[in-house]
């Protein structure tokens, strides 16, 4: 019995070790998992915060990713800026004419009721000796006046053959047939061939200007409407007095084009520069010089005879400077910006100061150094970018 004691004593001493063993290896195993833990969580720690760094580094320089598939394919281009030679540029308001050599007037040969042809009206485009209206003669108190001078010249005509062998047979007085021959140079005088009720186009091109309208009354010799020729066109530019010492120093200039961003360059595109001495030394009284330009109708697309419109005059002052295609610059409130290529993926915005513009370049006075590479075409796109916040991965900046 005593053995048997001393046996389960023994059992339970050796199960409490065993058990305590356990707890102590239990202890030691949590402990490590918890320190494993602990390293994971400061690792994973260190690398969120390396990457929040990472972040606000490109946040902070204002970096804006766009991949170069997409650039390419969006038409995103850039050009590095370089300093160059800049003309000083004068921006006025300007009025689109015909020139006066190949403008022309339709004039009524005859009075009467007048009815336009078929189709024409302002704009229409004409050919020379086109009928553009009929007149009605029989309005007209006492009928047709050339018609009745068309008779006269006809008696008259008779009544010199008549005489004329009476006169060679001596049987009628010199001053009788005398008489006879200047009745018909009279006739000749009042009686037009060409006049007739149509009134015609005297050179092609178009309607600019319709005086009447159809059912009007006209009398011989009323204007009817203006023909502009298809040749050349005249820009008027109303430029303020205080330039009057620069008009003598202009060399060429940019005229837009309304309702849409395109420019035609004057000497490019063929046209002359027509300012005068008389126009530089009297302004005259209404504060603005008349400078005139003439550019090849066929070089005018977008431009016709009374439309109003902007140009940039350039002038011979010359001055050293950088500029940027306008297409560059990116408009937000009254500021400008451009976009600086950081490399193959990123750009950044950048705000400039324009100090001028001729409509194609804008004068860059602060923002941006020669050597830097600027979006030229397709800005709008980085500016997209842009606006969707995306941050380039796996690229590190410092500026």
């Amino acid at each position: 019995m005593k053995i048997r004691n001393i046996f389960t004593v023994t059992a339970a001493c050796l199960w409490l070790l065993g058990l305590n063993a356990c707890s102590t290896h239990s202890s030691d195993h949590d402990e490590s998992a918890h320190n494993h833990d602990h390293e994971a969580e400061h690792t994973h720690g260190h690398e969120h915060e390396h990457d929040h760094d990472h972040e606000s580094e490109h946040e902070a320089a204002g970096v804006i990713t766009l991949e170069p598939e997409m650039a390419e394919r969006m038409g995103v281009k850039t050009t590095v800026i370089t300093e160059d030679n800049i003309s000083r540029t004068i921006k006025a308001s300007a009025m689109i004419t015909s020139s006066a050599d190949n403008a022309s007037a339709m004039v009524a040969p005859t009075s009467g009721v007048i009815t336009l042809s078929k189709g024409i009206t302002v704009g229409t485009q004409v050919k020379a000796g086109q009928a553009i209206a009929t007149i009605n003669t029989s309005a007209v108190s006492g009928g047709n006046s050339n018609q009745a001078a068309k008779a006269a010249l006809e008696a008259a005509r008779k009544e010199v053959e008549r005489l004329k062998p009476l006169y060679e047979e001596k049987l009628v007085t010199a001053s009788e047939y005398n008489a006879a021959v200047a009745a018909l140079a009279q006739a000749q005088a009042s009686y037009s061939p060409s006049a007739g009720n149509t009134v015609r186009a005297v050179k092609g091109g178009v309607i600019t200007n319709l005086n009447i309208s159809s059912g009007s009354f006209v009398n011989a010799g009323d204007i009817v409407g203006d023909i502009a020729s298809t040749g050349a066109l005249t820009v008027k530019v109303d430029l303020s007095a205080k330039y009057a010492s620069a008009v003598s120093g202009i060399t060429d200039a940019n005229i837009c084009i309304p309702y849409s961003e395109n420019i035609i360059n004057l000497k490019e595109n063929g046209g002359t520069i027509l300012a005068s001495n008389t126009s530089v030394s009297n302004p005259g009284t209404s504060g603005y010089i008349p400078v005139w330009l003439s550019l090849p109708a066929s070089s005018a697309q977008g431009l016709t005879s009374g439309m109003a419109t902007t140009v940039y005059l350039l002038t011979d002052n010359i001055s050293k400077g950088i500029s940027v295609p306008v297409t560059a610059l990116i408009e937000q409130q009254g500021n400008f910006f451009v976009y600086k290529r950081l490399d193959e993926d990123c750009y950044q915005k950048l705000p400039v100061t324009v100090a001028s513009s001729d409509g194609k370049k804008a004068t860059i006075s602060t923002g941006i150094t020669p050597g830097d590479d600027i979006v030229t075409e397709g800005a709008i796109t980085v500016r997209l970018a842009e606006a969707s916040g995306a941050i380039p991965e796996g690229h590190s900046h410092h500026h």
